[in-house]
C-alpha cells in the first residue's frame, strides 16, 4: 500500500529544544513522501538500498539472518498489516542495509539524518522541523525504525 504521509511513533516522548529555544516534547515523527526535489538527498539512499537488495537476492542467507525474516513475516502476518509493494518491513529493509558488506551503514545512516532534517520530508509531530538537539537525543533503535520505515513506504515502493 502506498501513502504520501507516515506517522512514526516515538516509545517515549523525547525533550528537545525548538528554534526558539522552547523546550518541547516529541510524541512522533512525520515522514512525508519524497519529490523530485529531494532527489539530492534520496538517491543515495535507493542506491545503497538497491545493492543490498541485489547482493541479498543473489546470496544465500545465514540461519540468522534466515530466522529474522522468518520472524518478521510471521509478525506481520500475524498483524495481518497491509504490506508496501515491494514487501518489505522496516525491520527486513534496515537488516538489508545493516548485514550487507557493500553498504556503509554509517554513511546510510548520516545520509538518512540529511532527511529527517528536510522539513518537507520529515518534522516533529508533524510541526516542527527535526533540528540537531532532536537528533542527539534520538536512540539508535528509534533512528534506525524511523530509516526502516521510510525505506518501505518511500523507497521501497519506487522500484
Amino acid at each position: 500500500m502506498f501513502t504520501s504521509e507516515v506517522a512514526y511513533s516515538l516509545e517515549k516522548p523525547i525533550k528537545y529544544a525548538a528554534k526558539d529555544n522552547v523546550v518541547l516534547e516529541a510524541r512522533n515523527v512525520m515522514l512525508y513522501e519524497p519529490t523530485a526535489r529531494n532527489v539530492r538527498l534520496i538517491g543515495p539512499l535507493k542506491q545503497m538500498f538497491m545493492q543490498a537488495l541485489l547482493t541479498a537476492q543473489s546470496q544465500e542467507h545465514t540461519e540468522q539472518q534466515q530466522e529474522l525474516i522468518d520472524k518478521a513475516r510471521a509478525e506481520r502476518a500475524a498483524k495481518k498489516e497491509e504490506s508496501t509493494e515491494a514487501d518489505f518491513t522496516p525491520e527486513e529493509a534496515m537488516m538489508m542495509i545493516a548485514s550487507n558488506k557493500e553498504v556503509d551503514y554509517t554513511d546510510f545512516l548520516e545520509k538518512f539524518e540529511k532527511v529527517l532534517k528536510n522539513e518537507g520530508l520529515a518534522r516533529i509531530d508533524g510541526e516542527s522541523p527535526v533540528t540537531e538537539s532532536f537528533l542527539a537525543k534520538l536512540p539508535m533503535r528509534v533512528l534506525e525504525g524511523l530509516a526502516g520505515t521510510y525505506l518501505s513506504n518511500f523507497i521501497a515502493p519506487s522500484l
